[in-house]
């Protein structure tokens, strides 16, 4: 089930959206969260709250000195499953937001049809992660973790190790035969390690950069078909 937050320092904007929300033909979430600061929003994510669709308003106090932008780079930039519709009055920021994986912008004041066309994009894309997961056994039961949340699997003899921004999940197997159950933005860049290129920020000459931070290894005679599958991945990436 979706949950859907809106942050926004002025209030009543706030509460405009959360109507107009609430008008949208299908139901997205069963409740709406407002929060009237980056600070109070913050404050419930380090509680373990999580959302779906964020609206983020992209000035956040009078004085322009607190950022959604940054907001979003600090807290979901490793994330590209939360889907992110920017909301402000200052069109001058439609490039900035493209610092930050999102998925809809829109101008205050916000229209019905814009922020409809905002959600179908949202709940589009969150339907299209929702078909891609990993099967995985987890103490006596089969849960699936979305393709989009892996950044990268690790094999440590027969153990295998998932990595995600949430966390690490283990269980027994082998990655020739996790391979064959995912498409092809992820590889086999090294004996003991299949990346997802999405998470890839640069390839460097023995390791991938992640995004989230971790360095991950290259084998010497798998570099170039890495090197090769990441340019096809970014050059397909620019054509969607």
């Amino acid at each position: 089930m979706n949950r859907l937050a809106i942050v926004d320092d002025d209030k009543q904007a706030a509460l405009t959206l959360k109507d107009l929300v609430l008008e949208y033909p299908q139901e997205v979430a069963p409740k709406i969260e407002v929060f009237l600061s980056a600070q109070e929003f913050e404050e419930a994510l380090d509680a373990g709250a999580s959302f779906n669709i964020v609206f983020m308003d992209i000035c956040l106090d009078e004085n322009g000195e607190a950022s959604g932008i940054d907001v979003v780079k600090s807290r979901y930039q490793s994330d590209i499953g939360t889907q992110i519709i920017y909301v402000t009055s200052f069109i001058e920021h439609c490039t900035d937001v493209y610092q930050t994986n999102h998925a809809y912008f829109l101008v205050k004041p916000v229209k019905r049809e814009k922020l409809f066309e905002a959600l179908d994009k949202a709940c589009a894309n969150l339907d299209q992660l929702s078909r891609e997961a990993l099967p995985v056994k987890q103490a006596g039961r089969l849960i699936f973790v979305p393709l989009h949340k892996i950044a990268y699997i690790e094999s440590d003899l027969r153990k295998i190790k998932i990595k995600t921004p949430d966390g690490t999940l283990e269980m027994y197997g082998k990655l020739s035969e996790i391979m064959k159950q995912l498409p092809d933005r992820f590889i086999q860049c090294h004996r003991s390690f299949l990346v997802n290129l999405d998470y890839v920020q640069a390839l460097q000459k023995k390791e991938l950069l992640l995004s989230t931070g971790e360095e991950i290894p290259i084998s010497q005679h798998r570099y170039q078909a890495t090197r090769d599958c990441l340019v096809k991945n970014i050059h397909e990436g620019s054509l969607s």
